[in-house]
């Protein structure tokens, strides 16, 4: 089989929907598995290539096939693509073209995104309270001061806030306050205030959390986006044009 024939398979719209079909089999199949037997009290703890090594195939099977279906529609997806935008198009709807390509680009970032996501991100809630550190490595310590909580005379809070000092080797390194949607951010990790309990000594909901996927979401959000939009637009205007 030569490397034409091979791409031709490949790029066709059968490997998409097959790629597609086994992904939803196994994901099913996974989900069943999980009701039935036990070995996923972790799952939802560790990031998702940890837990595959760590448990055993027995468990974890559905789930390399899961992956492997996604590599075979991201394959798929980036061969059509290609194999579309050099086909030759009239200039005037070739941003029609290219548009669906713009929202498989999207897709593909997601993609990328959780494949990041997958390997070494995570979320760790805890409650501190003031001048409360949390050991982040075997040099580094994040203390949470000023811990405080305004509110009307009826007890309605109006704002709350707390700041975040990181310490690393004995030296501070880092001191920022945070609030609600206003996090502080060190070595790729974010620290983010979710409540405070004023009583009987204040203590603040902290959210710590790393996401090394999350600029590539956000950048296939935006082409998704994109994509979309131009597709919609350009459709009706060309339907509007050869009516």
């Amino acid at each position: 089989m030569n490397i034409k024939k091979i791409i031709d398979i490949a790029s066709s719209l059968t490997t998409g929907l097959v790629g597609l079909s086994t992904l939803l089999l196994f994901m099913i199949v996974g989900s069943i598995a999980m009701l039935k037997t036990g070995g996923y009290e972790t799952i939802n703890s560790m990031t998702l290539f940890k837990w595959i090594r760590e448990t055993s195939l027995s468990n974890s099977w559905w789930l390399i096939l899961s992956l492997v279906s996604l590599v075979i529609i991201t394959i798929n997806t980036i061969l059509c693509s290609i194999r579309s935008l050099i086909a030759k198009t009239p200039a005037r709807s070739f941003l029609l073209k290219i548009s669906p390509q713009i929202m498989h680009a999207g897709f593909l970032f997601i993609l990328v995104a959780h494949l990041f996501s997958s390997n070494d991100s995570f979320h760790f809630i805890t409650n501190v309270y003031n001048n409360q550190g949390i050991q982040l490595d075997d040099s580094t310590v994040a203390r949470f001061s000023d811990i405080n909580l305004s509110m009307t005379d009826k007890g309605f809070p109006t704002s709350m806030s707390a700041k975040v000092i990181i310490h690393k080797s004995g030296n501070e390194i880092l001191s920022e306050m945070i609030s609600p949607n206003h996090p502080a951010f060190y070595n790729k990790m974010g620290f983010y205030l979710k409540n405070i309990r004023p009583y009987p000594y204040p203590s603040a909901l902290i959210e710590i959390s790393k996401d090394s996927g999350a600029p590539w979401a956000l950048v296939g959000g935006i082409l998704f986006f994109i994509g979309n939009i131009l597709w919609v637009v350009l459709k009706w205007r060309h339907e509007a044009l050869t009516k």
